[in-house]
């Protein structure tokens, strides 16, 4: 488990501002997390007060929260490292197919680069 989680939340419908919420204890995510989800699904909720662990405090109407995201941060970490390693394997795929692609393998005849201004043959 992390020791970093995150409460992510969109609120209303104009561009769908957002507000990050970052907690040092899980179960002080979730309560935020469950605060936010539970008012919403309340016919005349009371208007709700967060605060999170670095001094950011949202107050809303919990039914303004379009979505909520609860992130354990660790875990997120290491999916950005497992995405990562898939992108490697696949670029080395990628690579491994192109060196046996006749077409890509085939020499090609060289072409002077023309230099700025000068024209092909031209450059000394």
């Amino acid at each position: 488990m992390s020791d970093l989680w995150t409460v992510l939340v969109y609120l209303g419908d104009q561009g769908h501002p957002q507000v990050n919420l970052v907690f040092h204890s899980e179960e002080a995510a979730r309560g935020a997390f469950a605060a936010l989800r539970d008012g919403k699904a309340q016919e005349d909720p009371a208007d709700i007060e967060i605060a999170d662990s670095y001094g950011s405090t949202l107050a809303c109407d919990p039914r303004d929260a379009l979505a909520v995201l609860l992130q354990d941060k660790g875990r997120s970490a290491e999916a950005g490292i497992e995405l990562g390693l898939l992108q490697a394997r696949s670029q080395a795929k990628a690579q491994n197919r192109a060196q046996a692609d006749p077409m890509l393998s085939k020499p090609q005849l060289a072409r002077p680069m023309p230099v700025f201004g000068m024209p092909p043959g031209k450059a000394s």
